[in-house]
């Protein structure tokens, strides 16, 4: 007798703590679902043609990892189908840079210019399209640093450029992922001109096929770019999955608490009768 109330005493709080946990996961659920709807909004938004704000925002959400979280994932989907609509991206891509750092060159703030083409480049990583690589070779050219005392912190272009390209690329022309700016910086630009030439093709990490800067120049099975909302299934079934992975955390919840306040409960009376 003594110990089934000891398990009582121990079985409560375990259960309401449960429900706790499910309740938090409720909210946390909810949160993604308005991030969505806010999301969705910015991007509906979006001007024609798209400035370089938009252009760095629809690059930065097509690069967001999905994870398990099937909102973001149709979010980031939503984005790239936007950014790639526009054939020239790339180019696009370039030009808000240039009118970025013309903005710095003319008096602007340098820290403007600095968020904005680290905001791009970062993106960029994510994205695996011939495109992405041509934005990149084309700021390895670009070894002007805004803040030269701050180097670390503040890496030309052309130097944060040829580290994502490191990270990109199977095989890339150097062995270290931080360019040494007399050695592996010119090896950098010079790959880039045999790519741009045509003489010279490039693989994606996890991607058998070999690039040029337009299209693929072999033809090989290769894993999309990114995967389906809900693999397998059409996007009215992506839905309500959707939405029963926002209820039943709430319905789980909802249980366990009760279960938990029933044990405490019995588990006093027992202890005054």
């Amino acid at each position: 007798m003594h110990h089934t109330h000891r398990h009582f005493q121990i079985l409560g709080p375990l259960l309401m703590l449960w429900g706790l946990c499910f309740l938090l996961i409720s909210r946390a659920n909810a949160a993604s679902e308005k991030w969505e709807e806010y999301m969705k909004k910015q991007l509906a938004e979006i001007s024609e043609p798209p400035s370089p704000e938009n252009l760095s925002l629809l690059t930065t959400v097509a690069a967001t990892k999905p994870d398990e979280d099937l909102r973001r994932g149709r979010v980031q989907e939503e984005a790239w189908i936007r950014l790639s609509s526009y054939p020239n991206f790339d180019e696009l891509l370039l030009e808000a840079i240039r009118q970025k750092r013309k903005q710095w060159k003319d008096g602007g703030y340098a820290g403007d210019y600095d968020r904005f083409r680290v905001g791009v480049i970062q993106g960029l990583e994510k994205i695996v399209d011939p495109r992405a690589i041509r934005v990149l070779g084309e700021l390895l050219g670009d070894m002007e640093n805004t803040m030269p005392n701050d180097f670390p912190n503040t890496p030309p272009s052309g130097y944060f450029a040829g580290e994502v390209l490191y990270r990109m690329l199977e095989s890339p022309p150097v062995k270290s992922e931080h360019p040494d700016l007399d050695t592996d910086m010119p090896t950098w630009q010079l790959w880039y001109e045999q790519v741009k030439a045509g003489n010279r093709s490039f693989r994606f990490k996890g991607d058998p096929r070999e690039y040029n800067l337009k299209e693929p120049v072999s033809q090989s099975a290769a894993a999309p770019r990114t995967m389906p909302a809900a693999p397998g299934k059409t996007p009215e079934e992506a839905a309500q999955n959707v939405g029963s992975l926002h209820r039943w955390p709430l319905v789980l919840a909802c249980g366990a608490l009760g279960a938990g306040l029933v044990v405490v409960f019995r588990a006093r009376r027992k202890r005054v009768d």
